[in-house]
């Protein structure tokens, strides 16, 4: 799955983003909010409204710098409402 519109680089580094991602962690789309609690960790949560049904993904993300670079490391759990 790859978001739609996702990126925070080092340089920028924003304590707060919010961003639509398609295809991703609640399957269609979601609007999310993102938090980075400390340098390395960030915590997500997000919504997703289809007709009769929402989804509610929520996710904590490690990051492992390589110098100006990271790659990240993240789990989390999707809640659904019928």
């Amino acid at each position: 799955m790859m978001p739609l519109l996702y990126g925070i680089s080092p340089a920028q580094n924003l304590p707060n983003s919010i961003y639509a991602e398609v295809f991703g962690n609640a399957g269609g789309y979601s609007i999310n909010y993102e938090r980075i609690v400390f340098e390395n960790l960030s915590v997500r949560a997000g919504f997703m409204f289809v007709s009769d049904a929402s989804a509610f993904p929520a996710l904590a993300n490690y990051r492992i710098y390589a110098g100006e670079n990271y790659f990240s490391v993240g789990a989390g759990i999707l809640g659904w409402h019928v």
